[in-house]
């Protein structure tokens, strides 16, 4: 049951559960380095008090946001819409939230730009949306800044952590392999914007 007044803090959970504020902190961010009974008791203690964790606080102490940059230069509104979506779906009960920013791939400035954003930010970590996921000055970049990154692509842009890759003339390739070996002869296609 949470307590009525001010909220809790780390130093209310860290004296209610018998541990140090270290300890509690390892438990919020998921420390490997404690034991599962320890762990569970703060937990229990957590929730009993109702604590949330300050973002801003864990920001300043991991020296990092928990923030995630969707950066694109995609003229279509909608797979953009898609994609965040998706991605707002996912961290939907983490304590992430989702930055967009569109880029100008055109732009001699675009590298600098990006860098600027990354510093402004301290972005947890970028998803990188086609057409620019295939600029390999950005993915080094990402890697020049420690920011996590995943670009989106139909080729092997990366390696496989870091990579999300669909293709779309094969998947529609296999569709239609499907349809034939099920003896269908008339088969129809309706595109979409270029």
């Amino acid at each position: 049951m949470a307590k009525s007044g001010p909220a809790p803090t780390i130093n209310d959970v860290a004296r209610v559960a018998g541990v140090s504020k270290k300890t509690v902190s390892r438990v919020i961010n998921r420390s490997p380095l404690l034991k599962q009974a320890t762990r569970e008791k703060v937990e229990k203690v957590i929730a009993e008090l109702g604590y949330t964790p300050n973002p801003q606080a864990r920001a300043l102490a991991l020296r990092r946001n928990f923030l995630l940059g969707l950066l694109h230069d995609n003229p279509n509104a909608q797979t953009v819409l898609n994609f965040q979506e998706g991605v707002l779906d996912a961290i939907r009960d983490t304590e992430f939230a989702l930055v967009v920013r569109p880029v100008d791939r055109h732009s001699p400035a675009m590298l600098d730009d990006i860098r600027n954003f990354l510093e402004q930010q301290r972005l947890y970590g970028v998803l990188i949306l086609p057409p620019i996921s295939e600029n390999d000055e950005l993915a080094a970049l990402c890697r020049e800044m420690g920011c996590g990154y995943v670009r989106m692509g139909s080729a092997a842009l990366d390696e496989a952590e870091q990579l999300v890759q669909s293709n779309d003339r094969e998947m529609v390739e296999g569709v239609v392999d499907y349809l034939v070996e099920l003896g269908h002869t008339r088969i129809g296609l309706i595109e979409g914007p270029q």
